[in-house]
């Protein structure tokens, strides 16, 4: 039985992609029925301070990502309809790490040239329409970026927020120390620091359960994809691998990183809470928050941004994913890709 679902993913990384064709693939789980693409706070000059944001060259990146994903997906003969988040300008978007490391993507991944040839089926208006008119089972809710649309509805659409149940996000960092931080970490905090007054929101706000999937969990070496051969290995849509293929050639070999499956997770969470015998790689405890200073300290303090500090609870609607085990995790992500 497929359970009903919609996404909100910030930009069009294999990794990303890879989420967005393992959720609408025939043997899923779950029954898409939009995408979300969220905003960038993005700058032409990838030089410029991490407090500026060009909201004209930002509006032209979550663009280009949104048709980016929606001619991927057709490609793959999905016919989930693919939407515009809310306009960068209308939000509070930043960013916490150099403009360089998120710029326009389009010569990473617009392989297809999709930027220029491809439509999507409208803005957050039309997005928010469809929601909207959708009558039937709560929808699951899948976070592969900032959680911006998500608090938007929850404030302004109470009705439309009503319709979403367990919800699933890659959020950021956890600290290894008697608390344990979300956003405390060091480089991997970008989906919940960019806007850390959503996540605040949705946190205390959201209805029903959140899983909350960990950035430093999900980002280790040995757990991603090595070198392109890796990927190639899994015999999955040739065009995944290709995507995979430049990504690493034009980024992680540069970095000296792997291609981490990171993103990708969601699904596969999603699926195991649904059906537990499938038996992905993790298990998950109970957590209450216990404190949200989320505005930003100062310019020069970013590891103080938006540290949101949670403690076990023996029963919770909030939960923080933890590993199963790690020793099979990559064969069992080629298993899941091929299925």
């Amino acid at each position: 039985m497929k359970h009903p679902a919609v996404l909100f993913l910030d930009n069009t990384s294999a990794d990303n992609l890879a989420l967005a064709l393992a959720a609408t693939r025939s043997s899923s789980f779950l029954d898409v029925k939009a995408i979300f693409i969220t905003g960038r706070a993005a700058h032409t000059n990838t030089d410029a301070s991490i407090e500026e944001r060009d909201d004209v060259y930002s509006a032209e990146v979550q663009l280009g990502n949104a048709k980016r994903m929606a001619g991927f997906l057709r490609r793959a003969g999905r016919a989930v309809p693919v939407f515009l988040g809310e306009a960068v300008s209308r939000t509070k978007l930043r960013t916490v790490i150099p403009h360089k490391f998120h710029a326009n993507e389009r010569e990473q991944y617009d392989l297809r040239d999709d930027w220029s040839r491809t439509e999507i089926n409208g803005d957050f208006a039309d997005g928010l329409d469809l929601l909207q008119r959708y009558q039937g089972d709560k929808l699951i809710v899948l976070v592969g970026g900032p959680l911006t649309e998500v608090a938007q509805i929850q404030c302004h659409t109470p009705e439309i927020a009503a319709k979403f149940g367990t919800m699933f996000i890659q959020a950021g960092d956890f600290a290894n120390d008697e608390s344990t931080n979300l956003l405390g970490g060091k480089g991997n905090s970008f989906n919940g620091a960019c806007d850390a007054e959503a996540l605040h929101d949705v946190l205390y706000g959201h209805g029903s359960e959140i899983f909350i999937l960990p950035s430093n969990m999900t980002k280790q070496s040995e757990l991603g994809f090595l070198t392109p051969e890796d990927i190639s290995a899994l015999k999955v849509w040739p065009e995944l691998v290709e995507v995979y293929r430049v990504h690493y050639e034009r980024s992680a070999k540069r970095r000296g990183t792997s291609l981490y499956i990171h993103d990708l997770g969601l699904v596969m969470l999603a699926e195991q809470h649904i059906d537990a015998i499938r038996g992905y790689p993790y298990e998950w405890e109970s957590v209450r928050i216990i404190e949200a200073p989320y505005l930003a300290a100062s310019a020069g303090e970013l590891e103080q941004r938006g540290t949101i500090v949670i403690e076990p609870a023996e029963s919770s609607s909030r939960k923080v994913v933890v590993w199963q085990d790690t020793d099979r995790y990559r064969d069992r992500v080629a298993t899941y890709l091929q299925s």
